[in-house]
């Protein structure tokens, strides 16, 4: 009985620590060199809790044919500004530990690059579900050069500017609870005569 009652008090910690900690914001640019498509992210964390939580985080990459292996990935703690050594890595994503101190929020940057073998990229939005609560804030930007052009994408543009070279396009959403990933198609630029 005694181990039951353990047992049941260590359960409902786990549940209500969890709980305390919140995933709220990113910050993204996704860039288009050639055949490489690379992600700079900022993910902000909250502790609300009166306890320090270390959690990790696992960070999913897309699973498709059509994308090769990432070729580079930096995980850095932009509020202590020193760098999160990676503890898992394989074809599904990345994970990583974080520490919050109680009361408390974390900037993380997640940059990585990947080989694209068709022109398209996809970005994993729908793991924000996991959370349970949708993201405060995502603002998120994809920056094309001149020889390219954006073919389809499946979430709405906000904005597109044009300038040094370069085509920008610019999502804003609030309260984002996606329920697909990002996807994205890109061709030759036409050259206007």
């Amino acid at each position: 009985m005694k181990y039951i009652l353990v047992v049941l008090v260590l359960i409902n910690y786990i549940l209500l620590t969890a709980s305390d900690l919140s995933f709220y914001r990113e910050e993204l640019s996704f860039e288009v060199k050639a055949d490489t498509f690379s992600v700079d992210g900022v993910y902000y964390f909250r502790n609300s809790s009166r306890q320090t939580i270390t959690r990790t985080i696992f960070y999913p990459l897309p699973q498709r044919e059509d994308l090769l292996t990432i070729d580079s990935f930096l995980v850095h703690n932009l509020t202590a500004n020193a760098e999160i050594e990676i503890s898992q890595h394989n074809l599904k994503g990345i994970s990583f530990p974080i520490k919050i101190p109680a009361g408390d929020s974390l900037a993380v940057r997640v940059c990585y690059s990947q080989l694209m073998k068709e022109n398209s990229a996809e970005y994993i939005f729908t793991s924000t579900s996991s959370w349970n609560i949708p993201l405060e804030k995502a603002d998120f930007q994809l920056i094309l050069p001149a020889e390219l052009e954006l073919a389809s994408v499946n979430f709405a543009i906000d904005e597109v500017r044009v300038e040094n070279g370069t085509t920008t396009f610019f999502w804003q959403r609030r309260n984002f609870f996606p329920a697909r990933n990002l996807l994205m198609k890109f061709k030759l630029a036409t050259v206007d005569n």
